[in-house]
């Protein structure tokens, strides 16, 4: 399957993608393939040269996914991700890679300070909105989540945002008589 996924991945004509994404079911088919294999590398690298480009939003969407499911265990993973939620606003990716961050580091505790950074200062409204999500799905009984989700449900730019937030405090914190005071 290795040897299968270099041919292909050498074989990509531009505009041609398919080949990688056979790839990579090639590729995750393996168990224990670990991250130092060359084809894995390799793929992951095209991947996010498609994830770049940004031109078919449909593609590059795809292409994180598999990245993010090859390349689990790479270190440098994390900072790709954090780099993917400044994309294009338009891309699919961004709130992919919030979503992706908060599934695999959830227990690292860099990741709420990163995820409350981006409810309140990312310029991406799905951004925005995906963690308002996370937050109160992930950490509802850290002691800041409530205050967090109240200034975006008061103060966010985007109404979609603030009515996200708005709906995560009444569904979580629905035993509180005075929540909305």
């Amino acid at each position: 399957a290795s040897y299968l996924s270099n041919y292909l991945v050498n074989q990509v004509q531009e505009k041609y993608f398919n080949n990688f994404f056979f790839a990579a079911s090639c590729l995750l088919e393996i168990k224990n393939l670990g991250n130092e294999n060359l084809s894995v590398i390799n793929l992951i690298e095209k991947m996010k040269e498609l994830v770049n480009q940004n031109e078919n939003p449909s593609l590059a969407k795809d292409a994180a996914i598999v990245i993010i499911r090859l390349g689990k265990d790479l270190n440098n993973l994390t900072e790709w991700l954090i780099q993917c939620t400044k994309l294009n606003k338009l891309s699919p990716v961004p709130k992919i890679a919030v979503e992706a961050l908060i599934w695999g580091w959830r227990d690292d505790p860099n990741t709420f300070f990163w995820i409350k950074d981006c409810v309140r200062r990312s310029d991406n409204q799905n951004v925005r909105m995906t963690a308002v999500r996370e937050i109160s799905k992930s950490w509802k009984d850290h002691p800041d989540t409530l205050i967090i989700l109240k200034e975006c449900a008061q103060n966010d730019e985007n109404i979609s945002v603030r009515l996200e937030a708005l709906m995560r405090i009444a569904n979580a914190w629905i035993e509180i008589p005075d929540i909305y005071l």
